[in-house]
């Protein structure tokens, strides 16, 4: 069992935090066979309200995955309580954990579902679409646009123990594992 954090980074103009937007958000994650190696290239979802059975009355994992090439079944969980929103800018912080058997995440594509807050007026904005190149909103109590840059990601093995998804966020490096550029910069 080996807990991985997803750590994100983007710059934040004028949002005070940017995280999910309702509990059946979608983890859109690219992952690789610890046994094999085999890495498909399209990405599968994680949600923290769908479980599925894990063969053999082993309990449920939210994803199951069987690999194409060893047929070795691998599961992954989204850590109950790793939540945390993005909240500093330009930095990276653990937004949520996973518990991988079998699997390590390699890839992060952030989708739809996001929601964010303006920093001064406090502004709630739902719906934000951090896969497009650029989202931009207009904060009017505020007077001022509203923006979170396109995500970069890493994943990071987690702190073992319970203190490890304890407090605001995860910090500092613990063994990377990949850092993906989501979104060209170009």
């Amino acid at each position: 069992m080996v807990k991985i954090g997803l750590q994100l980074k983007a710059t934040l103009e004028n949002v005070a935090s940017v995280q999910p937007d309702e509990d059946d958000f979608r983890w859109y994650l690219k992952l690789r066979c610890a046994n094999c190696g085999d890495e498909p290239d399209h990405f599968q979802y994680a949600c923290g309200l769908d479980t599925t059975p894990v063969r053999g009355g082993r309990g449920h994992a939210n994803l199951v995955v069987k690999c194409k090439l060893c047929g070795r079944e691998n599961t992954l969980d989204i850590v109950e309580n790793s939540g945390r929103p993005l909240t500093e800018s330009d930095i990276f912080q653990t937004v949520v954990a996973f518990d991988c058997r079998g699997l390590e995440p390699t890839d992060f594509s952030p989708r739809i579902g996001w929601a964010c807050r303006g920093t001064d007026s406090d502004t709630p904005f739902a719906n934000v679409d951090l896969s497009e190149k650029e989202w931009v909103e207009y904060d009017e109590k505020a007077n001022q646009s509203v923006s979170p840059s396109p995500p970069r990601a890493l994943f990071e093995e987690a702190e073992k123990g319970p203190k490890a998804l304890s407090g605001p966020k995860i910090k500092g490096p613990i063994g990377r594992l990949k850092v993906c550029q989501l979104l060209q910069n170009t």
